[in-house]
C-alpha cells in the first residue's frame, strides 16, 4: 500500500517538474515540435522533431522548476493585510483596473480548496491569469509556520509535494528575506525553539 503511494506521489512530481513547457523553455523549441518524453531513474529522454534523442539531467529540470517560478515571482507586489496574511498582486495591474482577488478568505490557510485542479499548471501561469491576485499565509491554523495560497499552482503542488511553494509565495519569501522555503521554515523553527527555551528558563 505503501509503496504504491509512493509510486502514485513520485508520478505526480514527475508530471509536474518534467513537462513539455519546461523543455521548451530550456531549449528554445515550440511545444509542438516535442514529439516524445520518458523520465528514466538516468535522466529525461526526449525527442523533438528534426533532432536525434537525446538523455538530459534531470537537475537541469528540477532547478528550473523552482527558478522558474521565483522569476515569474518578481512580476508582483506584495502587501501585508494581517499578522500572517498576505496579499500579492501583479506589480503592474490592467489600466481599467479589473483584477480580481482570489484565493479564499481566512479559512484557507490550510492551502486552499480540496482536489484542485488535474495536472497542475506551470508556475500558475498557465492556469491563474495574470491579473488576478491572491491571498497567501505564512502560518496554518495551529499558528505553525506553513506557507500556502489559494492559486491552481499551489493546490496542484500540494498534491505532490510536502512543502510546495508558488510563484506568490515565493514573492511573500523574497519580501521576507528568504531565497527558499527551507530557508524560511529553518529560520522559524530557530525562532520557535529559541521562544520555547526562554519560556523554560523562565518557569513557564
Amino acid at each position: 500500500m505503501k509503496s504504491t503511494l509512493k509510486r502514485n506521489i513520485k508520478a505526480l512530481q514527475n508530471a509536474l517538474i518534467y513537462t513539455k513547457e519546461a523543455i521548451a523553455r530550456l531549449l528554445g523549441v515550440t511545444v509542438k515540435s516535442i514529439t516524445r518524453t520518458m523520465v528514466w531513474w538516468s535522466g529525461f529522454w526526449i525527442l523533438i522533431k528534426g533532432r536525434s534523442p537525446r538523455l538530459y539531467k534531470k537537475s537541469l529540470f528540477d532547478k528550473h522548476f523552482a527558478n522558474f517560478r521565483k522569476q515569474a515571482a518578481t512580476a508582483y507586489t506584495v502587501i501585508k493585510t494581517s499578522a500572517n496574511r498576505y496579499l500579492v498582486t501583479p506589480a503592474s495591474p490592467p489600466a481599467d483596473n479589473s483584477a480580481t482577488t482570489e484565493g479564499g478568505t481566512e479559512g484557507g490557510t490550510e492551502g486552499g480548496t480540496e482536489g484542485g485542479t488535474e495536472g497542475g499548471t506551470e508556475g500558475g501561469t498557465e492556469g491563474d491569469t495574470e491579473t488576478s491576485c491572491y491571498n497567501v499565509w505564512d502560518r496554518g491554523r495551529d499558528n505553525q509556520v506553513k506557507y500556502s495560497c489559494g492559486c491552481r499552482d499551489f493546490v496542484a503542488l500540494s498534491q505532490a509535494f510536502k512543502a510546495p511553494a508558488c510563484k506568490h509565495i515565493y514573492a511573500v519569501l523574497a519580501t521576507q528575506g528568504f531565497g527558499t522555503l527551507k530557508e524560511a521554515l529553518d529560520a522559524n523553527k530557530a525562532l520557535d525553539t529559541a521562544a520555547l527555551e526562554a519560556k523554560l528558563a523562565i518557569g513557564l
